[in-house]
């Protein structure tokens, strides 16, 4: 199971940097954000290998994210969950690279 979490750490961490420029570190901290603070998004996969990859964020990480992506200073909440949902696909991609085919 290690491996896999590490694999996991890598590929959130890489993308994070080469998508944003932004450094993602690896935690065990849970955020104290409340629910009405946090964004999701969610990816489903299918085929040989079936589930989803969910990325559950505090909305200022997004605005940070959004802001990182050259949205402006203020990011509207559409443009806020356009880059999470960006973030999904690409980690629900990267994932779906080390799954069984088809």
């Amino acid at each position: 199971m290690e491996s896999i979490k590490g694999e996991l750490e890598r590929i959130v961490v890489n993308i994070w940097d080469a998508v944003l420029s932004l450094e993602a570190k690896p935690t065990e901290i849970v955020s104290a954000s409340t629910p009405d603070s946090m964004m999701t998004a969610c990816v489903q996969i299918t085929g040989e290998f079936e589930g989803a990859v969910t990325l559950h964020c505090p909305s200022e990480l997004m605005r940070d994210a959004a802001r990182a992506a050259g949205l402006g200073d203020n990011p509207s909440i559409e443009e806020m969950r356009d880059i999470l949902a960006e973030l999904a696909n690409i980690t629900g991609g990267n994932v779906k690279s080390h799954l069984p085919a088809p």
